[in-house]
């Protein structure tokens, strides 16, 4: 796992941050502290070898910025407010949806990528995920319209080459993988979702896309494994993860089966049934 214990990078009057610890520190990936100092919202000193260095100040600054981010709040906007010229402040996360979407109903493909990778460097992977992405697929199946079922395989194709880029991206990254795979899903592009979080918390990850019925763990060379599940566990899974665990292998349960009684005793006849991802009743306006 990446070491999260600030380290100054020289003795100095004040202590410096390397930008890996401060993305650490502000849940962000570095290329969105890179982003946000194109945008002249972050000036890190530079040392002698080119490397970007942050004071205590800027990583106060940075949890600011991440604060107006997460509310929906455009970088150009967050400017005006640091240096306290904003006037009106829009918030919500809509006008990224809907310009995610107007790329999607005039087919323009290539702009779409380039909006998502952008939104990417911009936006915590958390918020891109749940605030934008999910929203938007949710509107766009929310009905059979021909038009919207073609936008939202648009929209998925995008979703996965930019998980594919972030992965790969990972890889050049020290330290052992971690495996994401799928006991049951009603919806494989959750885990390229779920790989896009994963990989923003500092992981290498491995996806297999498609559910595994009986997934054999122990092939793996792995650090740890992340099973998804969209309901809470069968008997037999139940007994197979407390195997797992037993046998000492890190996994963990992600999606909706993990706010259930995930540690029952396997003997247990009923689990309690429910999904929280799912949202039931018609969808006839774009989220807010």
């Amino acid at each position: 796992m990446v070491q999260k214990t600030p380290i100054p990078l020289k003795e100095t009057g004040m202590a410096l941050y390397s930008i890996d610890v401060v993305a650490q520190l502000c849940g962000v990936n570095p290329v969105t502290l890179r982003s946000w100092q194109r945008h002249g919202l972050l000036k890190p000193q530079r040392e002698a070898d080119g490397k970007r260095s942050y004071s205590d100040s800027d990583i106060s600054r940075a949890h600011i910025i991440l604060h107006w981010v997460s509310r929906g709040v455009p970088l150009t906007q967050i400017r005006a407010i640091l240096s306290g010229d904003a006037k009106q402040v829009s918030q919500g996360w809509q006008a990224q949806q809907e310009a995610l979407l107007y790329h999607l109903e005039h087919h323009q493909t290539a702009k779409l990528r380039q909006l998502l990778w952008r939104y990417g460097r911009e936006v915590p992977s958390e918020n891109l995920v749940n605030d934008i992405l999910r929203p938007l697929r949710l509107f766009l199946g929310s009905g059979r319209h021909p038009a919207l079922i073609q936008q939202r395989a648009m929209l998925d194709v995008a979703i996965m080459e930019y998980a594919s880029f972030t992965m790969h991206t990972a890889r050049k990254r020290p330290g052992a993988p971690v495996l994401l795979l799928a006991w049951q899903v009603k919806d494989s592009l959750e885990l390229w979702l779920e790989a896009i979080r994963l990989v923003s918390e500092g992981l290498r990850v491995e996806l297999l896309p498609y559910p595994l019925p009986e997934p054999e763990l122990e092939r793996y060379q792995v650090e740890n494994f992340f099973i998804w599940s969209d309901k809470p566990l069968t008997i037999a899974q139940q007994a197979q993860f407390e195997t797992w665990l037993a046998k000492g292998l890190a996994v963990m349960l992600v999606g909706a089966a993990a706010t259930t009684a995930l540690m029952a005793p396997a003997t247990v006849p009923h689990l309690p049934a429910g999904n929280d991802n799912e949202i039931q009743g018609n969808v006839t306006d774009l989220p807010a």
